[in-house]
């Protein structure tokens, strides 16, 4: 009976003492630290810009993170001539080959009287946010070509005519 209280004295002696408190805190140092450079790899910031003799992008920004992607569409200043559509389709898009991913389209149905152009992309705001693990529009696969995003307009004016537009963009990585 004395050995057992004795081991139970040790044991308590080894909790209490100040090696095993050091210990536990480096421990729990270690673990916040790993964790903290894990979230902080896995947040990724990119900008967006893109110039032509008729469209300026400007400050777009692309946040991929931990739990939540968010892309927010840049500034866009069209400086062409002004041109009427009926039928349309405007856009973010990641070109992958001779097919393009859709990020953020907005299409017209058809049944436009007319708009235009400069004012459709000065109005429009083509930013979202995703959920990470669900992510449709920012999936890992996308954000791997980030360097082929692209703005297109294609679309009918109210002469009939079709028109259509590429613009390449450039996107940087601004984080770590």
């Amino acid at each position: 009976m004395a050995k057992k209280e004795n081991k139970e004295n040790k044991f308590v002696k080894f909790i209490n003492s100040p090696f095993s408190i050091i210990s536990v805190l480096i421990v729990l140092v270690i673990v916040l630290l790993a964790f903290n450079i894990y979230i902080v790899k896995s947040i990724n910031l990119y900008t967006i810009s893109g110039y032509t003799e008729d469209f300026s992008f400007l400050n777009g920004s692309i946040y991929v993170g931990f739990d939540i992607n968010h892309f927010d569409s840049s500034t866009i200043v069209y400086s062409g001539e002004e041109v009427v559509l009926t039928e349309f389709e405007v856009g973010y898009y990641i070109k992958d080959g001779d097919s393009y991913e859709k990020i953020a389209v907005m299409t017209s149905d058809g049944s436009e009287e007319g708009v235009k152009l400069k004012e459709l992309l000065e109005t429009t705001d083509f930013s979202f946010t995703e959920v990470h693990k669900d992510a449709m529009y920012l999936s890992s696969s996308n954000v791997k070509n980030l360097k082929e995003l692209c703005f297109k307009v294609s679309g009918t004016t109210t002469s009939g005519e079709e028109i259509s537009h590429e613009i390449p963009l450039d996107v940087e990585k601004i984080s770590r």
